[in-house]
């Protein structure tokens, strides 16, 4: 299992975003639900469905529902190759 706190740091160091967090850990681990990634993120599940709903809202993510949960993934593969340029950028 990947060290969590080394991404934080990581994402921390890079000065990304919230939201960027979250593209980043949906391409890293599909099929997470919004407790995961915001448990991942260091934030607040509120805070990570905020961020969630704009992704999706800005089709950068999709969902799957199943029950009462909901599993996010990127939306298409084109939206991995973005985030990996801007990660290129910031270091």
């Amino acid at each position: 299992m990947p060290d969590w706190a080394e991404h934080r740091e990581r994402w921390r160091a890079n000065g990304r975003s919230g939201a960027l967090q979250h593209v980043d850990l949906a391409h890293e681990r599909p099929g997470s639900d919004a407790s995961e990634l915001a448990y991942v993120a260091g934030v607040a599940v509120a805070t990570a469905s905020g961020h969630l709903r704009q992704l999706l809202d800005g089709g950068l993510l999709a969902v799957e529902k199943q029950g009462r949960h909901r599993y996010y993934r990127l939306a298409r593969p084109e939206v991995a190759s973005a985030i990996e340029a801007l990660m290129d950028l910031a270091e």
